[in-house]
């Protein structure tokens, strides 16, 4: 699962518009349909929605499946590095 996944899923759940929760996330229509059709969602923003108090608490939970997706991702991407060094120098895995 992706963070821009999870942003798309919450929003259906949620029955939102692009334009109900850009608004509730401090963002344009066109931002939030970018993020959920892949662009990046910057770690800034979701370390901001989940820990800032003047977002609901569904946007922090929100948040904080986003971050363990995002650190999801980053483990996959260094064990698949450490792969390729691995077999690179000759060692298996």
């Amino acid at each position: 699962m992706t963070p821009q996944y999870i942003l798309k899923q919450t929003r259906r759940e949620r029955d939102m518009t692009l334009g109900q929760i850009a608004e509730m996330l401090d963002t344009s229509n066109q931002r939030v349909s970018q993020w959920e059709q892949g662009d990046a969602i910057p770690v800034e923003r979701i370390r901001a929605w989940a820990n800032e108090k003047r977002f609901p608490e569904w946007v922090h939970n929100m948040a904080w499946q986003m971050w363990l997706a995002h650190l999801e991702q980053q483990h996959t991407a260094l064990g698949e590095q450490m792969d390729e060094v691995r077999q690179s120098i000759g060692i298996e895995s």
